[in-house]
């Protein structure tokens, strides 16, 4: 994946290198990972094997996981990436219920404690949605929040996502249309 860069960020490929940052600022903070990873807070041990697993994968793709840091010190303040997946999960009112689950590009994002509140988060996702839609020409970007988490519901309105609750109730779905195609 390309680096991106903004006024005060940059935004890399992950590295070996980055997993005892990305452990002490995401994987071991459960106010962190409670509502960005599934599996919750992991050993540093876990994280070192997870990164290994798919770093490969992350680096030779258009898609995957970026280190995002400060210019002026390089401070890992925390990561975003694109995710494809099919889509069996996200589903919105107005949706027809289709007869294949179709293949969508998720834009997540995780940031250490820290650094929440600084509009580093908003910096690093509005670059990675240019890159999206500016470069690899994506038709929308999908997103989702636990209905508890308003820190990540403000700042995906904020990227002008538009917030449908999710089927099951459990929180939303954001969905961001590419504004470039109109």
């Amino acid at each position: 994946m390309n680096v991106l860069q903004t006024e005060r960020l940059v935004l890399r490929p992950l590295t070996i290198e980055d997993v005892t940052d990305l452990h002490r600022e995401i994987y071991s903070d459960l106010a962190v990972v409670r509502y960005y990873s599934g599996k919750g807070v992991r050993t540093l041990e876990d994280t070192q094997h997870y990164v290994a697993d798919h770093l490969v994968v992350w680096q030779e793709n258009e898609l995957g996981r970026l280190a995002v840091v400060r210019k002026v010190d390089r401070q890992f303040l925390g990561q975003v990436h694109l995710d494809c997946y099919l889509n069996t999960f996200y589903r919105w009112q107005d949706e027809p219920d289709p007869r294949y689950n179709a293949l969508e590009v998720e834009l997540a994002f995780a940031f250490g404690q820290r650094f929440w509140g600084k509009s580093y988060a908003f910096e690093a996702c509005q670059a990675l949605i240019d890159y999206a839609f500016g470069t690899l020409k994506l038709r929308r970007l999908v997103g989702g929040a636990m209905q508890e988490n308003d820190r990540s519901i403000a700042l995906q309105r904020r990227l002008g996502y538009r917030m449908e609750s999710s089927l099951d109730g459990s929180g939303y779905v954001a969905i961001l249309e590419n504004y470039l195609i109109g």
